[in-house]
C-alpha cells in the first residue's frame, strides 16, 4: 500500500466508527470487535486521534479509561 492507499484506508475505518458510534455510546471492545482489527490498534491509531479532535465525545468523566464509551459529535460536521 501506498501512503494515498493508507490514509484512505483510515478514512474509511474512521467514517464506520463515526457511524458505529452515532446513536448508542460504544466501548472500545465494541469497536474493535465491529472492525475486527486489534483494539490496541484501534485505541492509538483511531480513538485517541478521533477524540482529540471532538469527532468522538467521551461519555463518562475518563476521556481515555478503561471503560470509557465513545459518542460521535454530531456537532463536529457543524462545526467544521
Amino acid at each position: 500500500m501506498n501512503k494515498s492507499q493508507i490514509k484512505q484506508r483510515k478514512v474509511q475505518i474512521q467514517e464506520r466508527i463515526k457511524s458505529f458510534c452515532m446513536n448508542e455510546p460504544r466501548s472500545l471492545k465494541e469497536i474493535s470487535e465491529m472492525l475486527s482489527i486489534n483494539k490496541n490498534t484501534v485505541r492509538t491509531v483511531h480513538l485517541y486521534p478521533m477524540a482529540h479532535s471532538m469527532i468522538l465525545l467521551p461519555v463518562n468523566n475518563q476521556k481515555y479509561g478503561r471503560y470509557t464509551k465513545y459518542l460521535t459529535n454530531q456537532n463536529f460536521d457543524k462545526e467544521n
